[in-house]
C-alpha cells in the first residue's frame, strides 16, 4: 500500500513539473512580428480591446481531461493565432466562462490546478452572473476541485454572484456536503452571511431538507457580537417552518434549542413565524420545547396568538389557548386588544366563532375595552365585518350600551361612516345592531343628517329616472299587446275578438299587474317630489315610502311581462310551459329579494325578531365573501405601510 501511494504521488510531481516546465516556455517566448494588412491590424486591436471568445480546441482539451493533450493545444494555439500566453488563457466562452470555470464544471483536476497555478488571477475572474470558478466547481460538486483553488488564494469564500450567493450557498442548495466541509474548513463565518434574498446558508440548509448538511453547519457559532442575530434569513427555525418539515425543526431544536429565541426583522420568533403561516404541528413542537415564547412580543406589539387571530387561523388559536395559561385577558397587543379584539378588527369569522365557544372567554372578555375605548363590537362596526358583527351581536353576554373614548356607541361608529343610500354592508350592520338593541347617540344622529343632504339628493334622482322609465314602458305596453294580437281595423272583428281577448285569463293577469305597474311608479314619481322641498327628514321618508313603491312596479311589471308572453305564444303549449318556469323562477328571486329589502330588521318584537335573524342570515349570505375581500384589503393596506416603513 505504501509502495502504491508512493507511485501515486511520484506520477503527481512528475505531470507538474512537466507540464509546468512547458507553461514557463512559453511565457518567455517572444511573438514573432509580422507584416498584416492595415484593416485587419485594426479588426485585431478592436479585438484586442474585448475579451476573445474562447478556442474551441481548447474547450475540447479541457473536456477531454488529459492535462498533457491541453498543453499540447495551447501551444499550438500560441502558435497558430500569434497571440500571448496571457491573451490565450484570457478567453471565455459566450456565457463568459474561462478555461479555469471550464475545467472546474467538468471537474478536471489537474487542468485546474495547472490553469490556477500559473495564472492566479482567473480565481477572481467571473462570468455572467458573476460566478466564479470556486461557485462552478460548488455546483458542479467537485470536491477535489474546490479543494485546489482554496489553496491557492485567500478570500474567494466570501466572493459573491449576481444573486448574492457565496460558493457555501451554492454548495448547500446543490447539496453538497464534500464541498461544504471544504469550504467550512477555509472559512466558516460565512454560514451567517445573506444574499439579495436575505437568506443565509444556514436557513438554505434547513429549506433542502438535509439533516447532515444542517449539522455541520449548525457546529458553525453564531458571531459573537450577535448571538441571537435579528435575522428571519438566518434563522434555520424559520426555515424549517416555512417548508413545514417537522423532522427538521425537532432536529435543529434537539441540536440547538437556544435558537427558539432567534427573532427575525420584525423581532417576532419562531413561534410567531409558525403562527403567522398557521402551522399547527409547529407551534405544537415549539411550545413543548418552551411555553415562554407565547408571551413574547414581536415589534408591533403582538403576540403569536393575535397574528394567528389575525391570520383567521383556528386551530393555532385552539393549540395555544389549550396550555394552562392565565385568563385570556393577559393576551394584550400594544394597543390593549385582546384575541377578540383583533380577531373582529381583522374580519375573521371563523376564530371569532371558535372564541365565543370557548369556556376561557367571560363576559369581561367579550366587554373589553382598548385603550381607544373600543370593545370587539366597535371594531367589527368600524370595519363594517357583517358576519363578525352578527355573531357577537347576538351573544347574549354582549353589553350593547357600551361607549368609547369618544362616546360613541357601536351604532354610531357605523351611523358616522356611512353614507347615503347605504350600502348592503351598512345596512345590514345598522340592521344587526339596533335588533341587538344597540342605542344611538342623538348628537351623532344630527351631524349625521347634516352629512347626507347632499347624499339622499342623488338617491332621489336616481330612484325617479327608474320610476318614470316603469312608468312609460307600462303606459305603452297597456296600448301595444292587443293591437299586436288582432287586426284592429275591422270594426267588427275587433269587438268579436276583443271580447274573446278580455275573457282571456293571462290578458287579465297582463291588465292587472300592468296597471299596478304603471300607477306604482307613477305614485313613487310623485312622492319623490317631495324630497326636492329641503326637508331632510320628508326627503328621507319620501325615499324609503317611492323604493318600495318602485319595487312593487318590478315585480308586477315582472308578472305582466311574464302573462303577455304566454297570451302571445298560447298556440303552442311547451313553449307557455317554458316561459311559465323561467318567470316562476326569476318572480320567487325578485319577491325574496323585494322582502329582505322591505323586510323590518330594526324592530325588536320577538316574531318579527326571528324572522329578521332569518334574514340577515340570508342577506349575510349574499355578502359573505364581502368579509374576506375587506379583510384581504386591510392586510395589503397594513402591507404597503409596513413596506413604506422599510423604504422598500
Amino acid at each position: 500500500m505504501d509502495n502504491l501511494q508512493t507511485s501515486v504521488e511520484a506520477n503527481d510531481q512528475e505531470w507538474k513539473q512537466r507540464c509546468n516546465k512547458r507553461m514557463e516556455k512559453l511565457k518567455i517566448t517572444r511573438i514573432p512580428i509580422r507584416d498584416v494588412p492595415l484593416q485587419k491590424g485594426l479588426e485585431q486591436e478592436k479585438l484586442h480591446d474585448e475579451k476573445h471568445i474562447m478556442n474551441f480546441e481548447l474547450y475540447e482539451a479541457v473536456e477531454n481531461g488529459n492535462v498533457d493533450m491541453f498543453v499540447d493545444v495551447v501551444e499550438q494555439v500560441f502558435t497558430n493565432t500569434e497571440l500571448t500566453l496571457f491573451a490565450i488563457f484570457d478567453q471565455v466562452t459566450p456565457s463568459g466562462d474561462s478555461l479555469l470555470h471550464v475545467a472546474a464544471d467538468l471537474g478536471r483536476e489537474q487542468i485546474a490546478e495547472l490553469i490556477a497555478y500559473h495564472f492566479p488571477g482567473l480565481l477572481f475572474g467571473t462570468n455572467i452572473k458573476r460566478d466564479t470558478a470556486l461557485h462552478a466547481a460548488a455546483r458542479f460538486k467537485n470536491s477535489n476541485v474546490i479543494k485546489i483553488i482554496l489553496s491557492q488564494v485567500e478570500g474567494l469564500t466570501k466572493l459573491t454572484n449576481a444573486n448574492g450567493d457565496t460558493p457555501l450557498h451554492v454548495a448547500v442548495c446543490s447539496r453538497h456536503l464534500g464541498g461544504i466541509t471544504e469550504l467550512l474548513l477555509a472559512d466558516s463565518h460565512v454560514v451567517h452571511y445573506l444574499n439579495n434574498s436575505g437568506k443565509s446558508p444556514l436557513y438554505l440548509a434547513a429549506i433542502t431538507g438535509d439533516v447532515d448538511i444542517l449539522d455541520l453547519l449548525l457546529q458553525t457559532p453564531f458571531p459573537s457580537n450577535k448571538p441571537l442575530p435579528q435575522c428571519h434569513g438566518n434563522s434555520p427555525l424559520h426555515a424549517a417552518i416555512f417548508e413545514r418539515n417537522s423532522a427538521i425543526l425537532n432536529e435543529i431544536l434537539k441540536r440547538k434549542p437556544e435558537l427558539i429565541y432567534l427573532r427575525d426583522e420584525d423581532g417576532g420568533t419562531s413561534l410567531h413565524y409558525a403562527a403567522y403561516i398557521g402551522y399547527v404541528e409547529g407551534v405544537r413542537i415549539l411550545l413543548n420545547i418552551s411555553t415562554l415564547t407565547a408571551l413574547e412580543r414581536n415589534r408591533k406589539g403582538d403576540l403569536p396568538i393575535h397574528l394567528a387571530c389575525k391570520r383567521g387561523h383556528v386551530q393555532v388559536v385552539e393549540e395555544l389557548l389549550q396550555k394552562e395559561w392565565p385568563n385570556p385577558r393577559v393576551f394584550l397587543n400594544h394597543l390593549g386588544q385582546n384575541i377578540l379584539h383583533v380577531a373582529a378588527k381583522s374580519g375573521k369569522i371563523n376564530v371569532i366563532r371558535y372564541l365565543l365557544r370557548n369556556k376561557k372567554i367571560d363576559w369581561f372578555t367579550l366587554n373589553e375595552k382598548d385603550n381607544n375605548g373600543d370593545t370587539p363590537l366597535h371594531l367589527a362596526s368600524r370595519n363594517l365585518f357583517v358576519g363578525v358583527l352578527n355573531e357577537i351581536a347576538r351573544d347574549k353576554r354582549i353589553d350593547v350600551n357600551l361607549l368609547n373614548n369618544e362616546g360613541l356607541s357601536a351604532h354610531d361608529v357605523v351611523l358616522m361612516h356611512s353614507k347615503f343610500p347605504s350600502t348592503i354592508r351598512e345596512y345590514l350592520a345598522l340592521a344587526i345592531l339596533s335588533s341587538a338593541g344597540v342605542p344611538r347617540n342623538k348628537k351623532t344622529t344630527s351631524t349625521l343628517t347634516r352629512q347626507k343632504n347632499d347624499g339622499i339628493k342623488d338617491g332621489i334622482s336616481t330612484l325617479m329616472l327608474v320610476a318614470i322609465l316603469i312608468a312609460t314602458v307600462t303606459f305603452v305596453a297597456g296600448f301595444t299587446l292587443p293591437s299586436s294580437i288582432y287586426n284592429l281595423n275591422n270594426s267588427d272583428q275587433h269587438k268579436s275578438c276583443m271580447t274573446g281577448l278580455v275573457n282571456k285569463p293571462m290578458f287579465q293577469v297582463f291588465t292587472i299587474c300592468n296597471t299596478i305597474s304603471m300607477f306604482s311608479s307613477t305614485t313613487g314619481s310623485f312622492i319623490l317630489l317631495w324630497g326636492q322641498l329641503g326637508d331632510f327628514n320628508l326627503a328621507g321618508s319620501a325615499f324609503i315610502f317611492a323604493l318600495q313603491m318602485v319595487g312593487v312596479a318590478l315585480m308586477t311589471m315582472s308578472v305582466a311581462f311574464m302573462a303577455a308572453l304566454r297570451l302571445v305564444a298560447s298556440n303552442f303549449s311547451w313553449l307557455t310551459n317554458i316561459v311559465t318556469i323561467i318567470g316562476s323562477l326569476f318572480l320567487l328571486l325578485i319577491v325574496l329579494l323585494y322582502i329582505l329589502l322591505i323586510f323590518p330588521l330594526k324592530f325588536r318584537h320577538p316574531l318579527i325578531l326571528c324572522l329578521a335573524s332569518l334574514c340577515i342570515e340570508i342577506l349575510i349570505l349574499f355578502d359573505g365573501s364581502s368579509d374576506k375581500v375587506m379583510a384581504k384589503f386591510q392586510q395589503n393596506k397594513n402591507s404597503q405601510q409596513v413596506d413604506k416603513l422599510k423604504d422598500q
